[in-house]
């Protein structure tokens, strides 16, 4: 996951100055940044990813860590089988805390 995280949230500064990233909101909290390649792929996934013309938001309506973690587990394990995302190739099934 902590892959997967990174590959939504590795922006240059170019990326960012061109307006081209979109802010990634967990719990009404910006905890990253979204590259247009990797939002295109989170559009698949609209019950998980909400994609907004200004932001991408992990769905509110997950009540939990737990419920959170596993939507997004579930997304990862689509991606990584679809090879969509050269970072998920070498995931070893590991997982990562993220705190609020």
């Amino acid at each position: 996951m902590e892959r997967m995280y990174k590959t939504m949230c590795s922006v240059t500064i170019s990326d960012r100055q061109q307006g081209d990233c979109r802010p990634f909101i967990v719990e009404g909290y910006q905890v990253g940044l979204v590259r247009p390649d990797v939002m295109m792929q989170l559009l698949r996934y609209p019950d998980v990813f909400h994609v907004q013309p200004d932001s991408v938001e992990l769905n509110p309506a997950f009540r939990d860590y737990d419920e959170r973690s596993s939507k997004v587990e579930a997304v990862l394990r689509e991606c990584r089988s679809n090879n969509v995302f050269i970072a998920l190739k070498g995931w070893r099934e590991e997982a990562s805390s993220f705190n609020l």
